[in-house]
């Protein structure tokens, strides 16, 4: 593009922005190219900044979506059914061991999600994993009563196991 500017009170130009570097313009140098309505600043037009010594500042960096500060969520805080998930878990890792108790594990983390979505202002999600944790809550609590049950009958509802038992408890 070819500017015309003003120099020594006269009209020069047209110009490329190379040929303008050789002058000595400044931002208050008049300035006027095609397409511009009326003469301008030659600090009011970006690509003649880089020549007339203007810097300009980089853009603010954009918020990621993952750091928006926190929403006031409009529907109350659903049930998050934590306690449900703690006993689950204190259930099921003595009912039935390490891998009973991933179905606690599984309720606690899903629990805790449902405090992360409604912060965040999505409520629909805080609903699904308040679900999820009452869910896998009940299912632990169900295989450890099963496992209860189980052990009851192998064990202590076998004649033999008790007898032994109390043969070896008299002695």
């Amino acid at each position: 593009m070819n500017y015309f500017i003003i120099e020594n009170g006269q009209q020069c130009g047209p110009l490329s922005v190379e040929q303008l570097r050789s002058k000595c313009i400044n931002g208050e140098t008049p300035v006027w190219c095609e397409g511009m309505p009326q003469w301008g600043k030659a600090k009011d037009i970006p690509e003649l900044h880089a020549i007339i010594g203007i810097v300009q500042p980089p853009q603010p960096p954009q918020p990621s979506p993952y750091q928006q500060p926190y929403q006031q969520p409009n529907a109350p805080r659903p049930n998050n059914h934590l306690t449900l998930s703690i006993i689950s878990t204190i259930m099921t890792f003595f009912c039935c061991g390490i891998i009973g108790g991933i179905f606690g594990i599984i309720a606690i983390i899903s629990s805790n999600n449902v405090d992360k979505y409604w912060r965040y202002g999505d409520y629909s999600e805080a609903i699904r994993q308040a679900s999820k944790a009452k869910t896998w809550a009940i299912i632990g609590i169900i295989l450890s009563i099963i496992c209860l049950a189980l052990c009851n009958l192998v064990f202590v509802g076998s004649e033999e196991f008790s007898e032994a038992f109390m043969e070896g408890y008299m002695e």
